[in-house]
């Protein structure tokens, strides 16, 4: 797993997206161009920047680096195993896929198993992984029949881009462009086994609270090595934001708050157990809060929970919340009233 040997003609790709990027159809998805999209569970996330390394699915299970398996079960049976022992990017971020599994849901709205309850992006650069000798792209998604495999720059100049970019509502379309669009929208780049974190760009959080996650998950050598590298999704939406998450926390001496997003349809607001974790790190004393919501917009005023801790007496703790048991956030309280 090398970096790998220049691509012939590579330099053709380079000027090819150059071209692209000044499309006016593209208009604001124009920076979309710059990079690979690589999408996974923030606890997957900080095992690829504690290796250096991001691996294929395969790679990953044989190296026991797989913590939470986001993707449908049914999905992955139906994809050939020679591209599950490739790391896989999308060309954009938004994808039908992370609509389909991003955020958390009740568990009798999950759709066929795949479940990214807190995602993270990370972004490569496209030019230098296309400009690799064993890269290859696809103009549909790998997971169905309908696509086909290329690997030199003139195949590349001629994919369907509008396609695969595409971004408006396609409702109105006939069945089979509905079917053609989101094939498309799912093309993809791979290359064998796994790749160096020298082609990564950003790391990217969907919220203030999950970037706070990421700072407390990873070591302190870690975090300062990646820590230019890592954003919060601002201005350049990768995220569709319409399910529940944490999106702000402050952590204080005798209160905790947790903001969280809210739900955009109904059937999205619960049930949850919500769980939050309190440990006293001087002491390894532990306490907790938990709750079982049937509705969290009715029963949560403003979606911000907020917990008594004058019992708890502690200047120095962890808190952990999930939700049906999956992480949701993780933030510590040194004796500073900090929101984060």
């Amino acid at each position: 797993m090398t970096d790998g040997r220049p691509k012939p003609g590579s330099s053709k790709i380079g000027r090819f997206l150059d071209q692209l990027k000044q499309e006016s159809w593209l208009g604001s998805r124009n920076w979309w161009v710059d990079y690979l999209f690589h999408f996974t569970d923030i606890k997957n996330a900080v095992n690829v920047l504690n290796h250096g390394f991001l691996f294929s699915r395969q790679e990953a299970i044989n190296k026991n680096l797989l913590i939470d398996d986001i993707a449908s079960s049914q999905i992955i049976k139906q994809t050939k195993s020679t591209f599950t022992d490739h790391v896989r990017f999308y060309f954009r971020p938004l994808t039908p896929t992370a609509y389909q599994n991003e955020g958390f849901r009740p568990l009798n709205q999950l759709y066929q198993d795949a479940h990214c309850p807190v995602p993270v992006y990370l972004l490569f650069n496209l030019r230098k992984v296309l400009a690799r000798d064993d890269s290859k792209f696809s103009n549909g998604s790998l997971a169905r029949h309908q696509h086909d495999i290329f690997d030199t720059p003139d195949e590349f100049v001629n994919l369907p881009f509008e396609d695969i970019y595409h971004n408006s509502a396609w409702g109105h379309e006939e069945q089979s462009r509905q079917q053609e669009i989101k094939n498309r929208r799912h093309a993809e780049v791979i290359v064998p086994k796994g790749i160096s974190l020298n082609y990564l760009e950003y790391i990217v959080c969907r919220s203030q609270a999950e970037y706070g996650t990421l700072y407390n998950l990873l070591s302190t050598s870690v975090w300062q090595h990646w820590k230019p590298k890592v954003a919060v999704s601002k201005r350049r939406q990768l995220f569709n934001n319409a399910w529940l998450y944490a999106k702000e926390s402050a952590l204080e001496s005798k209160n905790a708050r947790f903001q969280f997003n809210s739900p955009n349809q109904q059937r999205f607001f619960g049930p949850f157990k919500i769980r939050v974790d309190f440990t006293d790190n001087t002491t390894s004393d532990t306490y907790y809060y938990e709750h079982r919501y049937t509705d969290v917009v009715a029963e949560i005023p403003n979606l911000q929970l907020s917990l008594d801790l004058s019992n708890i007496n502690s200047v120095n703790y962890t808190a952990r919340v999930t939700i049906d048991g999956k992480l949701a956030y993780v933030g510590k309280y040194t004796g500073d009233d900090i929101p984060f």
